[in-house]
């Protein structure tokens, strides 16, 4: 179990070889920036963001939208699917994390006032049934 995911999340965008393919409702800037650095640094190649784009969370502050062209312009495929309330993160068909957080800095315990989630650790043949 963890309790904080942003450790956890970035570190294995650091070490992806192929693909990172991640969905979350909601997106930070500040996590953008961090997932962007993430992807840039490691070199994979195919990189999927699944979010749910629309007004409400845009207006609301939930989903901040120069995060999404940050992402877009460092590779990320962006994609949204209506209603989408996963929050996973898939590494390479081999390794995963699903929680509840969003990808914001309060939602992955990057801020010292976080919100209470829980993630858990895929194990590489969870991980890669579930992408």
């Amino acid at each position: 179990m963890l309790d904080a995911t942003a450790g956890p999340l970035l570190d294995g965008i650091r070490l992806a070889r192929d693909r990172v393919v991640i969905a979350a409702p909601f997106l930070s800037l500040a996590v953008a920036r961090d997932i962007s650095r993430a992807a840039l640094a490691s070199g994979v190649k195919t990189k999927l963001l699944l979010t749910a784009l629309n007004d409400n969370a845009v207006r609301g502050g939930f989903l901040d939208p120069t995060g999404l062209v940050l992402l877009q312009e460092s590779g990320f495929e962006i994609r949204s699917a209506r209603n989408l309330h996963a929050k996973v993160a898939l590494i390479d068909g081999e390794s995963g994390i699903i929680g509840s957080g969003n990808l914001t800095t309060q939602g992955l315990g990057a801020k010292k006032r976080r919100n209470l989630e829980l993630g858990v650790r895929l194990r590489p043949a969870q991980a890669h049934s579930a992408e």
